[in-house]
């Protein structure tokens, strides 16, 4: 599932671009900008979920290439008409029309900003590889971290500014709007993100899913025409949207204000991320908490406007169901932070545990030895591994009954509650802090995102 949600997100958000915005009380804005990454092993199906969660976004740029092919032959054409004409005659010089995009892949700085100029309402960056744009950063700089630091300013989308040396150009773009997305390893995932990206913020603005590894295996399955039809409708009726012009001319987000009931929502997620925020370990599970406050609110933004485009007001029960993922994407960011910092011995609890939950909670000694390669036709080496599942707390055995026609009494070890969740239990190893009564545990955050969904969209 999240394979396609967290891009379609993106999608969504780089489709509404600079039309809207969502304002939470005076002077604190939030803009639809999602920055996500979804991780995956080799041969996970990313690149075609992908392609999927951004087909309407690929034939909005289709069109967008053929707009471009037109003008350029009329500005060819207007241009030839021009010099044709004696130099007294030919008044002002026709101008190059600007390229229109909604989409990129392969992008210097430079070139985002003079796409951005181009293209105020927004831009998708969608990369089938994203360790390729991680380690383009500061690729064409000396100065460390100055591509970062950039991106943190477009993330926000308040002001992006860029003087370019080559060809002298200044660049001063107000409400950008940059949306990305992509899949990535979790080996990859885990050499990229540098100690420096971590101490800059940027891990936190991305929000993180690691969907279990399922075995590959042909299906005949496809998305219904009829679905992309609503959704090639929906991003038509997005993409049409147009934003507020000032009385000097300049393009501001209309923006979408809060009923009582989703205000009411919004802070109670403000406080709970916040205390969460404070009760984590100073780091990067610190950083994404705080960065969670907007993003709930951005991802309502993103909900109502996927329900009804011409929204102007965010409900509730949008609100509370954007803030809930939004809670949700907190307790997998600290799960994937965890699984990036274990010891081997960690490692090897954690992929048993998967293991089990992929054969649905529950298993026999005899089923981890047969399927469950590297404990296969260890008889002794599985009993004590799933013995010590149970004293550190992952699940309890149960007897099994013989059946009527007799046979030896055997037991399965099922997972407990909470280590069947998308969150498993605390690695072991890792410290436990204190808990307050009034500050959430991450099993309040966690709302299964396939049911918001269906809700949300």
């Amino acid at each position: 599932m999240s394979y396609i949600f967290l891009p379609l997100l993106c999608a969504i958000a780089s489709a509404i671009g600079n039309s809207r915005s969502i304002l939470l009380k005076r002077g604190f804005i939030q803009p639809p900008i999602i920055w996500s990454a979804f991780i995956g092993r080799s041969g996970s199906r990313k690149s075609p979920a992908l392609t999927a969660a951004c087909f309407a976004v690929h034939e909005h740029e289709k069109n967008l290439v053929r707009e471009n092919k037109a003008a350029v032959e009329q500005y060819a054409d207007q241009l030839a008409t021009w010099e044709a004409l004696p130099k007294k005659s030919r008044g002002a010089k026709p101008l190059a029309p600007a390229m229109r995009t909604s989409l990129m892949d392969d992008l210097t700085l430079a070139a985002l900003a003079e796409a951005l100029e181009s293209n105020p309402s927004g831009i998708l960056v969608a990369k089938d590889e994203l360790s390729h744009w991680f380690a383009a950063l500061d690729q064409y700089h000396d100065s460390k971290g100055s591509d970062v630091s950039r991106y943190l300013t477009l993330h926000t989308g308040v002001f992006f500014g860029l003087d370019s040396k080559t060809d002298r150009r200044r660049y001063r773009l107000f409400n950008p709007r940059l949306c990305i997305t992509g899949g990535i390893q979790p080996a990859v995932l885990a050499r990229v993100l540098t100690p420096d990206f971590f101490e800059r913020g940027l891990p936190a603005r991305f929000l993180l899913a690691a969907p279990p590894t399922c075995p590959d295996g042909w299906s005949e399955r496809t998305i219904p025409e009829r679905l992309r039809d609503e959704v090639r409708e929906l991003f038509a009726r997005l993409y049409a949207l147009e934003p507020f012009v000032d009385e000097s001319g300049d393009l501001l987000p209309d923006l979408l204000h809060l009923s009582a009931d989703a205000k009411d929502v919004f802070i109670a997620h403000y406080d709970r991320c916040g205390a969460a925020a404070f009760n984590s370990d100073e780091g990067a599970a610190e950083a994404s908490w705080s960065k969670l406050t907007g993003y709930g609110a951005r991802l309502a933004l993103i909900g109502q406007c996927a329900r009804d485009p011409d929204a102007r007001l965010v409900t509730g029960e949008t609100m509370s169901e954007a803030c809930q993922l939004t809670r949700w994407f907190g307790a997998e960011a600290e799960r994937i932070y965890a699984t990036m910092s274990e010891t081997p011995e960690q490692a090897t609890t954690r992929r048993l545990v998967e293991y089990i939950q992929r054969r649905g909670g529950s298993v026999t000694t005899r089923e981890v030895i047969t399927n469950y390669a590297p404990l296969k036709n260890q008889t002794e080496r599985t009993e004590a591994t799933l013995i010590q599942l149970q004293k550190t707390g992952y699940g309890e055995w149960e007897p099994v009954p013989t059946t009527q026609k007799g046979g030896k009494p055997t037991r399965r070890f099922r997972l407990n509650a909470r280590s069947a969740s998308a969150l498993p239990p605390r690695l072991p190893g890792k410290p436990v802090g204190s808990a307050d009564a009034d500050v959430p545990t991450l099993q309040d955050n966690i709302v299964a995102p396939a049911e918001l969904e269906e809700v949300m969209f």
